[in-house]
């Protein structure tokens, strides 16, 4: 369905910042919504170009089920975004629009847009699949990491240390835990660095960005 469709069918309006007094589903209407968003979860894509800013909020309290992962708000992993992506455990499609997004694919191998804005795309574990990040801007976008998620490995919460990350295609140092190879765009994270546990791929850069050790932010 339109993206136009499914805004009518939530009660919402265009450029809107705050719900409308007449948003409130009767069950008839609801349950036509889950149908339609049941749709678009089997087609794993789903695309916010041009929508209201509070939709995804939205989505996520009157839909539960399509999106029940409990991230919904900035105070749980510390950023601040205008709208929240979030995909499920499956191999999702999530493209952003204009402003600041938070992506989270969680498990499957995701394909994340942000298309614009400063975005931030936000990892829970480094065993979750392959994301690809199709439009990472360097200086602009983040990639967020769940520490607890990636093994609570001794590095502290914030931007990571430029002795924790190298360019290259595997580490040098017990120390650098997170590899980028600009070549390919892959992007691993690697336990023990040059120790004997393998490198592990979590996302690619498909656009081949520069990306460098501020651009990553370890989550408490």
């Amino acid at each position: 369905m339109t993206q136009g469709a499914l805004i009518d069918l939530l009660g919402l309006s265009l450029g809107t910042s705050e719900p409308q007094a007449d948003t409130q589903i009767d069950p008839t209407i609801f349950s036509i919504v889950v149908d339609a968003l049941a749709a678009a979860e089997a087609a794993r894509e789903i695309t916010l170009e041009g929508c209201d800013p509070l939709l995804p909020h939205l989505m996520t309290e009157r839909v539960a089920g399509l999106s029940n992962n409990g991230i919904n708000n900035s105070t749980t992993i510390g950023v601040e975004a205008e709208l929240y992506l979030e995909g499920s455990d499956q191999n999702d499609v999530l493209t952003g629009s204009s402003v600041d997004e938070l992506v989270v694919g969680y498990a499957g191998d995701d394909i994340l847009t942000g298309a614009g804005g400063d975005d931030s795309f936000y990892f829970t574990s480094y065993s979750d699949g392959v994301d690809v990040i199709t439009d990472f801007g360097f200086g602009a976008d983040q990639i967020r990491i769940d520490r607890n998620g990636f093994g609570a490995f001794d590095i502290d919460a914030g931007i990571l240390g430029a002795e924790s990350f190298v360019i290259g295609s595997s580490a040098t140092t017990a120390d650098q835990h997170f590899i980028y190879d600009q070549s390919t765009g892959a992007l691993y994270f690697d336990a023990d660095g040059v120790g004997g546990s393998a490198q592990v791929q979590f996302a690619t850069l498909s656009n081949h960005a520069n990306l460098s050790h501020g651009d990553i932010m370890i989550g408490i």
